[in-house]
């Protein structure tokens, strides 16, 4: 599982199943990982882009 936070400026994330979407400063994105699908974040915009990003190993018996 992957939580992401912005904490100063915009990051942009996007997957390649068409889900595109703008974490603002202050947002939270929680992300199920390990199915395949590849995704990117990157800047929204020009200055400095801050933001905090957590990987949790689950059990077994909530992956996939």
């Amino acid at each position: 599982m992957q939580l992401f936070s912005a904490i100063q400026g915009a990051i942009t994330h996007e997957d390649f199943e068409g889900r595109k979407g703008t974490i603002e400063a202050g947002d939270l994105q929680w992300m199920t990982a390990g199915r395949g699908i590849v995704h990117s974040e990157m800047p929204a915009a020009q200055g400095t882009q801050k933001g905090l990003q957590l990987w949790i190993n689950l059990s077994s018996k909530h992956k996939m």
